[in-house]
């Protein structure tokens, strides 16, 4: 059994055949993120090239979680398969996932597997084995109708609204809200996710929970931007002693504690300069102070190599998880199915790891792969670009145009269609590309950016669709959208901010990580 695998479909729209990647084996501990399409509703839900239509195809599913020991299948009743040959299909994956195994793994759960008759039922019985109960589920269900009654209410009504719900918009509610905006995104329904991010973004200002979540994300931006700026006024000649003296500094907290939030941040910036040294520089100042001193350098210290040991972990698992992306892609047969299948798995380890791979293709003259990978991430700038907010479309044609001179007169032209907004886009991708290292393309996007905001302080209020479509005011670009920035099909820098990299070719360990300062 292979999975995914590419299928011909018939679209049920148009009738019109095509290809899709379809999958019959979710296997969480080879493919995390698996699950998550299966919980999400991405899982085998495809686009009709030819006319748009998104449709969900029923398939047998045979759903593995080895660290559970849980196996379940299904198959859709709409297939009408008789009980014989639905025996034999189930059979022969059941046999599939056990001879995928070795042999001091093959334990008894694998030989009664757990049988779906619904869908619903399959989604229910991998929620359960993850400690969801019947009654948070029913919870959930109760949250989801409550999102359709805000949805669906008129807006000067959403005060009183949330006063009579308050109690119910908690931190799931809000999140859950977000799992259903990705979703419709997923779905290719970018007006359903707009519209419940809008809603969301009411809905946190108006309520209790949103409130208190609003001030602790303006202390933790007070307390990143402290951070940063000390970082920042070091400047780029900073030494160890620079930095270990600057760490001591922040972890002082009140009443003598160590200020952790201080020290996340830096350690989320400073990352690639913590090296052996680093440490080692470390615990000899602890060891010459005095004792009171000593006491709290090392455990700074400590907690500093705590912090470093759980991003490098999530570095890696990211990173291995954006190869196994990388390494279904390349290995489709229909790429386009491919890409479409793990649109939701393509973002910035994603797009690290693929310019990675191109370069140690190229390295060595393993043209074939190369060729590829390249192809690969043409697909992958277009999908981008194709799926990105009109104004980051709209700079992408900016930036594409031959000469500085066509490109301003564009600009002059449309800019008073998007409005401030604009600049805020150009601001996000500029901080985006900065960190890459992008000189010539930062160099003309700065450019650009200076001259739309002279053409926007001389232009009326933005009028017309331009600017219904950009974002709102108050919003920051959505991390989603800001994988579109690397415009006019530039690659990202590999390994910009010091991610492990990982290599697609054969024989490498692929769990081997290199990082600079």
């Amino acid at each position: 059994m292979a999975s995914p695998a590419t299928t011909p479909i018939t679209c049920p729209n148009c009738r019109q055949p095509f290809s899709a990647v379809i999958e019959q084996l979710i296997d969480v501990k080879r493919d995390p993120q698996s699950k998550v399409r299966l919980l999400s509703g991405r899982l085998n839900a495809v686009t009709c090239p030819h006319c748009g239509f998104r449709t969900a195809i029923g398939t047998p599913l045979i759903y593995h979680d080895a660290d559970k020991q849980l196996l379940v299948t299904y198959i859709p009743m709409e297939l009408n398969l008789p009980l014989k040959e639905q025996e034999r299909v189930m059979g022969s994956f059941t046999n599939a996932v056990i001879n995928s195994l070795p042999t001091e793994q093959r334990k008894g759960y694998l030989f009664t597997p757990k049988t779906a008759l619904t869908f619903q039922s399959l989604i229910d019985i991998v929620l359960e084995s993850d400690g969801v109960t019947p009654e948070m589920l029913a919870a959930q269900r109760e949250k989801m109708q409550l999102v359709e009654v805000f949805l669906q209410s008129d807006p000067a009504a959403l005060p009183a609204l949330v006063t009579q719900y308050d109690a119910q918009l908690d931190a799931e509610f809000f999140a859950m809200m977000l799992a259903a905006a990705d979703t419709a995104l997923a779905n290719g329904r970018r007006d359903v996710a707009e519209q419940v991010i809008g809603l969301r973004d009411q809905l946190v200002r108006l309520s209790t929970t949103g409130q208190g979540a609003l001030a602790a994300a303006a202390e933790q931006q007070a307390t990143i931007d402290e951070v940063s700026n000390a970082l920042n006024a070091l400047g780029d000649q900073a030494t160890r002693e620079d930095l270990i003296s600057l760490v001591l500094s922040l972890a002082h907290g009140a009443n003598g504690q160590i200020a952790d939030e201080k020290l996340q941040v830096f350690v989320g910036l400073a990352r690639p300069a913590m090296d052996y040294q680093f440490f080692q520089q470390l615990t000899d100042g602890a060891n010459g102070a005095s004792a009171a001193d000593k006491q709290m350098v090392l455990a700074v210290r400590d907690r500093l190599n705590e912090l470093v040991g759980l991003i490098d972990q999530q570095n890696e698992a990211t990173v291995r998880q954006a190869t196994q992306t990388l390494n279904a892609i390349v290995s489709s047969p229909d790429l386009d199915a491919a890409l479409e299948a793990y649109a939701g798995e393509i973002d910035d380890a994603f797009l690290q790891v693929l310019s990675y791979n191109v370069q140690a293709a190229q390295q060595s003259n393993n043209t074939e792969l190369a060729e590829r990978l390249n192809v690969v991430f043409e697909r992958v700038i277009g999908l981008l670009q194709a799926s990105a907010p009109p104004a980051i479309q709209f700079i992408n044609q900016l930036m594409s145009l031959p000469t500085f001179a066509e490109s301003r007169a564009m600009l002059a032209e449309h800019a008073a269609e998007f409005g401030p907004e604009l600049l805020q886009w150009f601001d996000t991708l500029l901080d985006d590309l900065t960190a890459q290292g992008s000189a010539e393309t930062v160099d003309k996007l700065g450019r650009l950016r200076d001259e739309a905001e002279r053409i926007l302080a001389n232009s009326p209020a933005p009028v017309g669709s331009g600017s219904a479509a950009s974002p709102a005011p108050s919003a920051q670009p959505p991390q989603q959208q800001q994988r579109s920035t690397f415009l006019a099909g530039e690659p990202p820098a590999p390994n910009a901010s010091g991610a492990p990299k990982i290599e697609l070719l054969p024989g490498r360990d692929r769990n081997k990580s290199r990082r600079e300062r």
